[in-house]
């Protein structure tokens, strides 16, 4: 299976695995941008990607030394169909500035299988254990 890349400028990085056994690539920042605390900033990372068999989206998910600063990434899917630029939008909820530089690891894309179901109204669903029950109720 391939992951076609195509970089959008002269500076971009292609995604790559540290590891075989890694689930995620890691996207790198194409530019400098310093992230107010706070606020919300998008991240270039100069590149865009299509997988031809339209099988497999993305998920753009933290980078764990990227969250222990407080940095975390938000709206982190990549349809399957779209090829325009991947970028990374951040909400800084630390208590200071954050500089992201280009280069940087800042997050990793995760492929994950495109499903399509047939959606059906129903009257009822059927009766489980758990039910409508939500947060918590599966115990600590």
């Amino acid at each position: 299976m391939e992951l076609k890349v195509k970089r959008l400028t002269e500076t971009a990085r292609l995604p790559e695995k540290a590891h075989q056994g890694d689930l995620g690539y890691d996207v790198f920042a194409d530019e400098n941008k310093w992230i107010p605390y706070g606020e919300y900033r998008l991240i270039s990372t100069g590149i865009s990607v299509h997988n031809s068999t339209y099988k497999y989206g993305f998920i753009i998910k933290d980078r764990s030394s990227i969250a222990m600063k407080g940095l975390f990434t938000h709206a982190g899917v990549i349809d399957a169909g779209y090829t325009g630029e991947i970028k990374v939008l951040f909400h800084n909820n630390s208590s200071t500035a954050i500089k992201i530089e280009q280069g940087d690891k800042i997050a990793q894309l995760v492929p994950t299988k495109v499903v399509n179901f047939e959606v059906e109204e129903v009257d009822e669903l059927f009766k489980t254990r758990r039910g409508s029950k939500g947060f918590g109720s599966t115990g600590k």
